[in-house]
């Protein structure tokens, strides 16, 4: 890849390209019947590029997703609706964040109803996704409300969510709502719905399908296999959704910078950032449908949190040169005294004398029936240091976010051994065969989505039923389970089963 020749033919040479093309490569619009090509409603498709990428040797796929209704926000009766208000302290994104109070804006809860359902019921012969017009995939998280009232059919009603598309509350983005259908029907769809009575829509809903490139084409650095130089992130590579877009790119653009300065790439791993979580299953197991990321899909959880993301990738900070040495050091240096006030947290015993069990009482804690360490009894609710302070009252010594970081790591101490042990179990397990005649939809825990993707691949073990997208750790636990049971049963006499 040597840069970028545009319509109009003019080159714009790089030694680096990233292609970020959201929706637009051949995207075709649908409301009702009527077909655009669009990237978005009323912007053209990416038609030349993506034949293009065809004609370099990529494997190209086809996706599906769709968008809500807008509102005028002067034309919603908001008297009639539920106000549902931000967190009253919400967090800092950046640790670099100190005053922090932003004006909040509510959202507004509504429900579909009989009348709604009864509309859409009428006009499913001109649902895209119902007439066979749409044969692409579309996001199996963000179904359609054609979807929803056509495969729920016994619920009474939906729940919306009216968001301020901005500051003034000019726009409402009617969350829940996605359609494809005709103009006229979503209008009065819209009308039927408490509030809505005369709302004006201001852009009207669609169905997009798209291009992608299958993932399985990149390296984990997003960098492409099949060409040097080329960069793809975002809906490109199959996923939805904003954080998952701005992640890749993040990433992309990271690599293709330290590839320019001849630096390592930053490949982040499964136990160190969701983002290594999903560039990691897009990278090896690629997608059939448009991928989310999930907090399931992640093995290591409990230790992905928000509030340890410095903690966690502090060192790859530092390396991009995004943090200054000074600043590290004192980094280095809590991570040290969590590390240490944990150790000696495990080695201070503490036993149920008649002092300590009065002082649990008095600090309304359940009392202690057996010696126990200084870990139990720091991963408490609402337990403070004070209560014993001649076993831990070091711990008031340290600064207000260590002492955090060390709570919350007492609280899920047996946990993350117990996860740890499990993902032993795991790496042990993938071997396991699965029979070509084993009937997963027996299999009660494993979830509709599981079983309909371990059917339709049919894995020969559970390592290949791991490499399948959105089968999650657990999905394989209680495969193994099943599958141990079925080993069994094939082994007893037949008048014992």
């Amino acid at each position: 890849m040597v840069g970028v020749k545009s319509a109009l033919g003019k080159e714009y040479r790089a030694k680096k390209v990233i292609l970020t093309t959201g929706t637009f490569l051949q995207g075709l619009v649908h409301i009702g019947t009527h077909q655009s090509q669009n990237g978005r409603f009323g912007e053209s498709a990416s038609v030349a590029l993506s034949l293009n990428l065809a004609d370099l040797g990529f494997e190209m796929g086809r996706l599906k997703t769709g968008t809500c209704p807008r509102l005028s926000g002067a034309s919603i009766d908001f008297s009639q609706l539920e106000a549902h208000g931000g967190d009253l302290n919400p967090p800092k994104f950046s640790h670099y964040t100190k005053d922090f109070n932003p004006t909040q804006l509510p959202c507004f809860i509504t429900y579909t109803n009989e009348s709604t359902h009864a509309l859409i019921r009428q006009n499913f012969h001109l649902a895209p996704m119902f007439s066979g017009q749409i044969e692409s995939v579309g996001p199996r998280y963000c179904p359609s409300i054609e979807d929803k009232v056509y495969r729920f059919h016994e619920k009474e009603r939906h729940q919306l969510f009216l968001e301020p598309q901005t500051r003034s509350c000019s726009e409402y983005y009617v969350n829940g709502l996605s359609t494809s259908l005709p103009f006229e029907v979503q209008e009065q769809v819209i009308h039927s719905i408490k509030g809505l009575e005369h709302a004006q829509i201001t852009r009207y809903g669609y169905a997009i399908e798209y291009d992608f490139i299958p993932p399985t084409q990149l390296k984990r650095t997003l960098e492409t296999r099949q060409m040097a130089n080329l960069y793809l992130a975002g809906q490109i590579n199959g996923t939805t959704g904003y954080e998952e877009a701005a992640a890749q790119g993040l990433m992309a653009g990271i690599n293709a910078c330290l590839s320019l300065q001849n630096k390592p790439e930053l490949v982040l791993h499964r136990d160190e950032a969701y983002i290594g979580v999903m560039v990691d299953d897009l990278v090896s197991k690629g997608t059939q449908e448009p991928y989310r990321m999930f907090t399931s899909r992640a093995e290591y959880r409990l230790l992905l949190r928000e509030d340890n993301a410095r903690l966690r990738l502090g060192a790859h900070t530092h390396a991009l040169g995004l943090m200054d040495d000074t600043e590290y050091t004192e980094l280095c240096a809590q991570k040290e005294q969590i590390r240490g006030a944990l150790e000696r947290l495990k080695q201070t015993a503490i036993t149920p004398t008649k002092e300590v069990l009065k002082r649990l009482k008095d600090a309304n804690q359940t009392p202690i029936n057996d010696k126990c360490d200084g870990v139990f009894l720091m991963g408490r609710e609402n337990f403070s240091p004070d209560v014993l302070s001649e076993f831990l009252g070091f711990l008031n010594t340290l600064e207000p976010f260590i002492l955090e970081q060390i709570k919350i790591e007492c609280k899920y101490h047996d946990y993350i051994a117990k996860q740890s042990v499990s993902i032993a179990k795991m790496a042990q397990m993938l071997n396991t065969p699965i029979p070509l005649d084993f009937d997963y939809k027996k299999s009660t825990g494993l979830g509709l989505e599981a079983c309909e993707k371990l059917e339709k691949f049919r894995p020969k073990s559970l390592f290949e039923a791991s490499q399948i997208s959105g089968i999650t750790p657990a999905n394989l636990e209680v495969l193994q389970l099943y599958l141990h049971l079925h080993q069994k049963l094939k082994k007893m006499p037949h008048e014992s089963r």
